[in-house]
C-alpha cells in the first residue's frame, strides 16, 4: 500500500556472524540536495542510489548494493522456497475476506507456516496504533526466515534469484546477490545470524552509540 521497508543484510566475514539491521523510516538523513529528509522519503525521492550514499554517509557504511523487493516479489520468493516458519505475534485479517468475522489469513503463534502470501501479509502487517517499527520487525522475522530457508549453495541460490525474473537495481548482478544470499543462508541455517532492530531516536537521529 505504498510502504516501505528498509533493512541491512550484513555478512561479517570477521565474527562469522549474519544480521538484518532494521532501518526505521524515521531515520533522519541528508538528501541529494542537501536538505534533511527521513529514509521513508528518500527512498520515495531519491532511488536506490541516493538512499544507499545518504545511508552511508549516516552509517559509515560502504553498501554494494540495493534489492529492492517489492511484495509480489516477496510473495513469489516464498512460494519458490516452499514457505517459511515464523514465530507470529499477531492474528493479521485476510485482505481477500469479503465479510466481518472471517478466519484470520495468519494467525499468531509459534512455527506458523506461511505461504507467499500470509508472509506478505503478515510483514506488512501494522495493527491500527501500532508504531512503525512493529511492521518492520515483522519484516525483518519474514526476511530471516527467508534466508533460513533458501539455499546455501550459490549456483543454487542465484537460480531461485534469477527465476523471480526481477528488474534487479544495476548495482547488484542475480549472480552476486545469490552468492551473497546464500552465505547469509549459511550463517542463519547454523544460527549464527540475529535480527536488530537500529535504536532511532524521537528526532530521527542516532546516538554515537547507536
Amino acid at each position: 500500500q505504498g510502504g516501505t521497508a528498509t533493512a541491512l543484510l550484513v555478512d561479517n566475514t570477521t565474527t562469522k556472524q549474519g544480521t538484518t539491521v532494521l532501518l526505521p523510516n524515521s531515520l533522519a538523513m541528508t538528501g541529494d540536495d542537501g536538505t534533511t529528509t527521513t529514509l521513508a522519503k528518500s527512498v520515495e525521492d531519491d532511488g536506490s542510489s541516493g538512499t544507499r550514499e545518504a545511508l552511508d554517509t549516516v552509517l559509515g557504511t560502504q553498501i554494494q548494493g540495493t534489492w529492492r523487493l517489492d511484495t509480489p516479489y516477496l510473495q513469489n520468493l516464498v512460494d519458490l522456497i516452499g514457505n517459511i516458519e515464523v514465530d507470529t505475534n499477531a492474528d493479521v485479517p485476510d485482505p481477500d475476506a469479503k465479510k466481518k468475522g472471517a478466519a484470520p489469513l495468519v494467525s499468531k503463534g509459534e512455527d506458523q507456516t506461511l505461504s507467499g502470501k500470509m508472509a506478505v501479509a503478515y510483514a506488512t502487517y501494522r495493527a491500527s496504533g501500532e508504531a512503525q517499527n512493529a511492521q518492520l520487525e515483522r519484516f525483518g522475522q519474514v526476511m530471516q526466515a527467508v534466508l533460513r530457508k533458501l539455499s546455501s549453495d550459490a549456483t543454487a541460490a542465484t537460480t531461485t534469484v534469477q527465476t523471480l525474473a526481477q528488474i534487479l537495481d544495476p548495482s547488484l548482478t542475480d549472480k552476486d546477490l545469490g552468492t551473497f544470499l546464500a552465505k547469509l543462508a549459511d550463517l542463519a541455517k547454523g544460527g549464527d545470524y540475529k535480527t536488530a532492530l537500529l535504536p532511532v531516536q524521537t528526532d530521527g537521529t542516532l546516538t554515537a552509540q547507536a
